[in-house]
C-alpha cells in the first residue's frame, strides 16, 4: 500500500448536522450523500426552509496534496439549485471544496461544521464531550444506519457551541495555556504541561505569563500576538482576551528552529558576493534581497519590499509570466539573462539562475543574479551618468546586414500573417559630436549607444548602424500600437541618460521614427520611406511626442495636456482616497463602503473614472494607479479593523481597462498579502460591459479572484446588454442596480419595473442587491417596497476622506432611514 493511501486513511472525515430534531454526528465514507427534506435522502434536514434535494456532497480525490477531500454543491449533481442556497463561514457558495473547521448553513436555520480527524478516538472523544447536548450519532457500519433522535431545538445553539467542535485542544502538538482574570491557572493541555513544568510555581513570573495582566484592560476581547523566549526555546504567543468568561488563553508555536535557521541564513546570504533576490511565486512581490543584489540596482532593501518582479524585470508581464509559469509546472531551475531596471531607470543585463523553493506552506521564487561584462549603472551616490566602456560591447551589424534583416522579417509576416516594425533613431548634431571630440570617440559614443538601445530589446530583434550615424531596429511580432509605443518610450528613456567623455557630460537629444508592415508600406523601401517622412516631420515641428507612427491616430490637445497633468499628479502623488457608506436600511447599519479615486488637481477633479483609466493607459500608467488604489483601500481597511472598529467590505469598482489587464490578478493577490487584509473584506465591482464583452475571458479572471476569496459584484447592471444565460456562468455575490434607473423611480413605471426585474433576479440566483445613487426618501421608500435592503448615495453620504467615514464606522447608532 502506497504511502500516500496511509496517509488518506489516518483522517476521518465527520460532518455534524444540527436541524430542528437532532444533532448528528456522521463519518462520511460513501462517494456521494445527498442531503434535503426528501425522506430518500442520505441526510435528511428537518426544517420547512429546506429544499426536498437541498444540497450533495460527493468525493474528491483530485486535490493539491493528494489526500482526499469531500466537496459540497448547492443543490444536486444535474445542477438544479436550492432555493435558499448554501453559505460556508458565511458566504454563499454554489461549490465549494470542504475544510477541516467549516461552517455550513442550509437555508437559515439548519447548521452543520465539517472536521478532518485524525482517528475514530477522535470522533468518540467528539461524541462524548457533546453527550449532554443529546448528540446523534449516525456511522456506515456493514452498510446499515444506527441513529438516535433528540428534541433539542436549533435555536438553543449557538454558534460558540458549534466552533467548540472543531477544537480538540488535548491533541494539539503545541502548547494551550488558560488563566483567570486574577491570574490563577486554569487549563493546561499535555503539550504545555510537558513543556512548561514551572509554570505552576512561578505563576505570573513565568515567561508564558508574565504581564498578561496588565495588558488586561486595553486588549480585552482581542487576539494580540508575541514573543518570548524561554531558556534557549523561541515561541511566538498568541493570546486571547475572552471577556464573558474572564479568561486569558495563549497558544504557543515553537520557532526555536526557525529563528536558528533564519539567523543563519542571512549570515550566510550576506556573504554570497553574488545578487539574491526571493519573491512570493504567486504574487510575484518581491521578499528579500541581500546587499550584493541592493548595490547592483541602487535600492535599499526597504525599497524592494515594496516592488514586484514587474517592476524590476524588463520583460512584458506575460513573457515573464510564461518564463516563471514553466518554472512553477516543470519544478526545474534554469539560467536566463535578463534585464532589470535599477532604481535611476537605468537598465542592467545579469544572468540569472531562477528556482523554486518551498518555505512552509509558501513557494518562493529564488534568484541568483551575476551581472554581465558591462555596468550600465552608476554608483548610488553619484550623478546620473552611464560611464563609457572600454571595450566594444556590441557587433554592430551594417546596412547591409539591416536589409537582409528586415526583408527575412518581411517575407515570414506575410506568411504567419504578423506585423514588422522599423525603427530609425536619429541623434542630433552628431557630426558636430565627432568634429569635436574625434571620429574614434564617436564611433564608441555610438556604439555605446547601440549597447544600451540593444539592453531593451527581445532576443530576435534587430539593431545595426544605418545611413551615417543613425540606428536602424527592427522588431518582428509586435501587434498593437500600444506595444510598439512600449518599446519607443524605453528606447527614448535608455538615450537621455548622458554620457561622461572626457571629464565632461554630454546630452545626446534623439527622436524615433516608426514604420510598420503592412500598413506603412508593404517593402523595406517603403518602410524606410515612411519612417523618413516621420523623423522630418519631427524635425519640422517639434511635438509633445517624441515617437510618431503613421498608423496612429492622431491626439487632441486636451488630451495631450490631460496626459500631461496625470504624469505630473501620479508623480506628485497628488491623489486621495474617498469613501462612501453603503447602508442595510433594515437595520440602519454600514454594511461596507466603496472607495473612489480623486485627484487634488482641479484640473482632474471632476473628471469620470473611465476618463482617467484612459489617459492612464495612454500614458503607460494604469498598472501603477490600479496597484496603488488597491493596496491603498486594502490597507486602509486593515488598519480599522487593527484599529477595533467594525468589519465591513471595501468596494473598489473598476474600469472595463482595467478589469481586462492580464496582470489583475496579480496586482489584487500582492495587495492582499503586502497588506495582510482577508480577501473576504475586499470587494471588487466589475461593469456588466466587461464582464459580458468577453464571456470566457472574463469567467476565466473572475473564477481566480473568486478562488482568492474576493466578493465579486457586477456594477451597472441592466445599463448594458447582459445575458442571464452568462450570467449563471460567472462566480458573482451580488448586482449592483445602475443609479441611472433610480433617478426617476418614484415617477417611471418602466424604471420601477427594472429595478423589480433586478431585484427578482438577485434573488433568485442568491445574489445581493443594491442600489446606487440613491439621493431622496422616496427612493429609499420604493426600494423599500420593492424588497432591496442595500443601498449606497448622497443621502445618507456623499464621498468622503477617511476621517468622516471612520465617524459612521465608530458610531454605535442605526442611521435613521
Amino acid at each position: 500500500m502506497s504511502a500516500s493511501m496511509d496517509k488518506q486513511q489516518s483522517f476521518r472525515h465527520v460532518l455534524v448536522v444540527e436541524d430542528r430534531k437532532a444533532r448528528r454526528i456522521i463519518t462520511l465514507e460513501s462517494d456521494t450523500y445527498t442531503i434535503g427534506r426528501d425522506s430518500n435522502s442520505s441526510i435528511v434536514i428537518y426544517d420547512q426552509q429546506v429544499s426536498r434535494h437541498h444540497a450533495t456532497i460527493r468525493k474528491n480525490a483530485d486535490t493539491k496534496n493528494g489526500q482526499l477531500a469531500y466537496v459540497i454543491v448547492d443543490g444536486n449533481l444535474e445542477g438544479k439549485r436550492s432555493t435558499n442556497g448554501i453559505t460556508v463561514n458565511g458566504r454563499p457558495s454554489l461549490e465549494r471544496e470542504l475544510q477541516h473547521g467549516d461552517l455550513i448553513c442550509f437555508g437559515g436555520n439548519v447548521k452543520a461544521s465539517y472536521h478532518l480527524l485524525s482517528d475514530r478516538a477522535e470522533i468518540e472523544r467528539l461524541r462524548l464531550a457533546n453527550a449532554g447536548s443529546a448528540i446523534t450519532h449516525l456511522d456506515a457500519i456493514d452498510g446499515a444506519e444506527r441513529t438516535q433522535t433528540s428534541t433539542r431545538e436549533i435555536e438553543q445553539l449557538t454558534q460558540e457551541e458549534l466552533l467548540g467542535l472543531a477544537s480538540f485542544p488535548e491533541l494539539s502538538p503545541s502548547p494551550i495555556v488558560e488563566i483567570d482574570w486574577e491570574g490563577n491557572v486554569t487549563y493546561l493541555n499535555p503539550a504545555a504541561a510537558l513543556k512548561f513544568t514551572l509554570i505552576y510555581q512561578e505563576k505570573l513570573n513565568h515567561p508564558v505569563l508574565s504581564g498578561l495582566l496588565n495588558e488586561r484592560h486595553n486588549q480585552q476581547g482581542n487576539l494580540f500576538v508575541r514573543e518570548i523566549r524561554i531558556g534557549e526555546e523561541i515561541y511566538e504567543q498568541y493570546v486571547h482576551y475572552l471577556v464573558e468568561n474572564q479568561r486569558i488563553r495563549s497558544y504557543l508555536f515553537d520557532f526555536t528552529r526557525r529563528k536558528a535557521a533564519e539567523t543563519r541564513y542571512r549570515i550566510v546570504i550576506e556573504q554570497i558576493s553574488q545578487g539574491l533576490l526571493l519573491a512570493d511565486a504567486q504574487s510575484k512581490g518581491i521578499l528579500e534581497a541581500n546587499s550584493a543584489y541592493c548595490q547592483l540596482l541602487g535600492y535599499k532593501s526597504e525599497d524592494l519590499e515594496n516592488l514586484t518582479l514587474y517592476d524590476i524585470i524588463a520583460l512584458e508581464q506575460e513573457q515573464l509570466d510564461s518564463q516563471l509559469g514553466r518554472l512553477q509546472a516543470s519544478q526545474e531551475g534554469f539560467v536566463s539573462e535578463l534585464i532589470h531596471r535599477s532604481k535611476n531607470g537605468s537598465f542592467v543585463a545579469v544572468e540569472a539562475g531562477i528556482s523554486l523553493i518551498a518555505y512552509g506552506e509558501q513557494q518562493l521564487l529564488c534568484f541568483v543574479v551575476r551581472q554581465l561584462n558591462v555596468s550600465q549603472f552608476p554608483e548610488p551616490e553619484g550623478e546620473d551618468v552611464d560611464i563609457l566602456p572600454t571595450q566594444p560591447l556590441l557587433s554592430l551589424p551594417d546596412q547591409k546586414r539591416f536589409d537582409e534583416q528586415l526583408a527575412t522579417a518581411i517575407a515570414l509576416a506575410q506568411i504567419q500573417g504578423r506585423l514588422v516594425t522599423m525603427l530609425l533613431v536619429d541623434l542630433d548634431r552628431f557630426e558636430m559630436v565627432k568634429d569635436t571630440f574625434g571620429t574614434e570617440v564617436g564611433d564608441r559614443l555610438l556604439q555605446d549607444l547601440a549597447q544600451r538601445l540593444h539592453l531593451c530589446l527581445r532576443r530576435g530583434d534587430t539593431i545595426a548602424r544605418y545611413q551615417g550615424d543613425r540606428l536602424g531596429i527592427v522588431l518582428p511580432g509586435l501587434t498593437t500600437v500600444k506595444d510598439i509605443a512600449t518599446v519607443c518610450q524605453r528606447l527614448l528613456a535608455a538615450l537621455k541618460r548622458p554620457l561622461s567623455v572626457e571629464g565632461g557630460q554630454l546630452q545626446i537629444n534623439s527622436r524615433i521614427g516608426v514604420a510598420v508592415y503592412p500598413q506603412d508600406g508593404q517593402t523595406p523601401q517603403a518602410l524606410l520611406t515612411k519612417a523618413e517622412a516621420v523623423l522630418a516631420r519631427q524635425t519640422a515641428t517639434p511635438s509633445p511626442d517624441l515617437y510618431t507612427t503613421a498608423g496612429a491616430s492622431a491626439k487632441s490637445p486636451e488630451q495631450l495636456r490631460l496626459e500631461s497633468l496625470l504624469k505630473q499628479a501620479f508623480e506628485q502623488e497628488s491623489f486621495d482616497l474617498y469613501y462612501q457608506p453603503q447602508i442595510n436600511v433594515r437595520t440602519g447599519k454600514l454594511s461596507g463602503m466603496e472607495v473612489y479615486l480623486r485627484w487634488q488637481r482641479p484640473e482632474l477633479a471632476d473628471l469620470e473614472p473611465a476618463q482617467l483609466m484612459a489617459a492612464a493607459e495612454e500614458t503607460g500608467l494604469m498598472y501603477q494607479m490600479t496597484r496603488w488604489q488597491l493596496q491603498g483601500a486594502c490597507r486602509q481597511n486593515r488598519i480599522w479593523q487593527e484599529a477595533g472598529l467594525p468589519t465591513v467590505r471595501i468596494a473598489v469598482e473598476l474600469t472595463p481597462q482595467q478589469f481586462q489587464m492580464s496582470s489583475l490578478v496579480a496586482i489584487v493577490s500582492q495587495a492582499l498579502v503586502q497588506t495582510g487584509l482577508d480577501p473576504q473584506w475586499l470587494e471588487l465591482e466589475i461593469p456588466a460591459i466587461a464582464a459580458m464583452r468577453e464571456v470566457k475571458a472574463a469567467r476565466q479572471t473572475l473564477w481566480q479572484l473568486r478562488e482568492k476569496g474576493v466578493y465579486l459584484v457586477m456594477s451597472d447592471f441592466g445599463a448594458a446588454p447582459s445575458s442571464f444565460h452568462d450570467l449563471k456562468k460567472l462566480p458573482f455575490d451580488g448586482l449592483k442596480i445602475n443609479a441611472s434607473f433610480i433617478q426617476n423611480l418614484a415617477t417611471s413605471p418602466q424604471d420601477v419595473a427594472i429595478v423589480t426585474a433586478v431585484i427578482a433576479l438577485s434573488r433568485g440566483f442568491n445574489l445581493r442587491a443594491i442600489a446606487e445613487g440613491v439621493n431622496a426618501p422616496e427612493q429609499v421608500a420604493m426600494l423599500r417596497r420593492l424588497q432591496c435592503e442595500y443601498m449606497q448615495g448622497d443621502l445618507f453620504s456623499p464621498p468622503v476622506l477617511k476621517d468622516k467615514i471612520e465617524e459612521f464606522l465608530a458610531s454605535p447608532q442605526a442611521i435613521n432611514v
